[in-house]
Parts: C-alpha cells; structure tokens; sequence
C-alpha cells in the first residue's frame, strides 16, 4: 500500500515535470527563466543574470521522454502498468533513477542541489524551494517503492 502510494504520487509529478519539458522544447516560455541556472556576480564577470547554458530542444524533449519513462516504470514496478520489459529491467531502471535523483539532490557543487555556491538568482532560489526537495523526495521515495516490492 505504501509503496503504492508512493509510485502513484511520483509518477503524477514525473507526469507533470515531462509534460512541462515537452511544453518547452515545443516553444512555450511559462516557468522556463526559473529552471536554468544563471551565472551571479563574481569580480569580473560579465555573465551576470546569463544563464549558465541553453539546452538545446531535442535535450529538453529527451528529459520529457525519460520523465515519462520514469512513471511508467514506477507504476509497473507496483502494478499498476504492463510495460513490455522484464522485472529486473524495472528494478534496475529504478535504482538508476533513485541513484540521478539522490546526486541531483547532492547537486553539481556550483549551480544546483545542496551544494550550489551561487545562491542570489532566480534559478538557485527555486532550486532550494522546489527542485532540489523534490529530488530528494523522489530519490528517497523510489528507492522505498523498490525496496518494499
């Protein structure tokens, strides 16, 4: 029941978030200046409020697809959806994604996560509120959903 409930819950939001890439790599604007990290102010920079890269559409619809491929596995490792792949596919796939989620969370020591250094943009505001718990919500919760079934 726990393990469930979880799957459920984090495949909706890996619904939503793959959506919302999808969404992106189609042109749409919404939310998009909060999800790139931009450089702060450090001597002699220029870069100032410029984000750190410009994912290219193919990469953004990519993270959509691997979204939805994340649900899909979630939900069949409970159950609830028949993907044509073998059970230790599923379990494997997981402990791979629950794995990226944990590191998110650690983060890239500069940008992202935890250990992010620039903290006074848009991005990194974000990031301390939503994204980087929310990794570490999904991180935690799929290796429990793995682990309990």
């Amino acid at each position: 029941m726990i393990a469930t409930s979880l799957a459920v819950v984090d495949s909706l939001m890996l619904i939503a978030a793959g959506i919302l890439h999808v969404y992106w790599a189609s042109g749409g604007m919404w939310g998009f200046e909060h999800a790139i990290p931009q450089h702060e102010a450090e001597p002699g920079d220029s870069l100032i409020g410029e984000p750190a890269f410009r994912p290219k559409r193919i990469v953004t619809r990519a993270v959509g697809m691997v979204c939805f491929v994340a649900a899909g596995l979630l939900l069949t490792r409970v159950g609830i959806v028949e993907l044509p792949v073998q059970g230790k596919f599923v379990e494997y796939g997981l402990w791979l994604l629950a794995g990226f989620f944990l590191l998110r969370t650690i983060g890239d020591f500069r940008f992202a996560g935890l250990t992010r250094r620039v903290k006074d943009t848009t991005f990194a505001r974000w990031d301390a509120r939503l994204f980087t718990p929310l990794f570490l919500w999904l991180g935690v919760s799929t290796v429990i959903v793995n682990l309990l079934v």
